[in-house]
């Protein structure tokens, strides 16, 4: 005769394990602040931007972050606009792209928001790319 279905301490294993897996994801985003998540992802959004931006133009461009507000400037123009966060929790710093998009020797390399799961958002050095 054989058997089919589970016994009933593998449902109850399966339930132990569920239930710390709960009360790990719950305890990781109990303090998730959603501006500050909204802030590190438009952050991210904002620098890969740039980039792309100094890709397509073939020429410098840079955003420079200060506290609530962004900056994008294109090199050798008067052609900047800029950008608010919901917070005031961004780290001040800029990020300046080569025609090629990559990074130019001075500029910060890892932004902090405050209360953002992701901190910090780091810049690689050699090719720009954003995680």
């Amino acid at each position: 005769m054989t058997s089919r279905g589970f016994t009933i301490y593998e449902l109850v294993a399966a339930l132990i394990i569920l239930g710390m897996l709960a009360a790990v994801g719950v305890a990781r985003y109990q303090n998730l602040n959603p501006g500050s998540f909204t802030d590190g992802e438009y952050l991210k959004s904002c620098i890969r931007y740039a980039q792309t931006r100094a890709m397509a133009d073939s020429t410098n461009w840079s955003f420079t972050v200060n506290g609530s507000t962004g900056t994008f400037q294109r090199s050798g123009t008067a052609q900047s606009f800029t950008v608010s966060f919901a917070t005031s929790g961004a780290s001040t710093g800029a990020v300046y792209f080569d025609n090629r998009g990559r990074p130019t020797s001075s500029f910060t390399s890892s932004f902090t928001v405050a209360n953002y799961p992701g901190n910090p958002i780091t810049v690689d050095t050699a090719t720009g790319f954003v995680p």
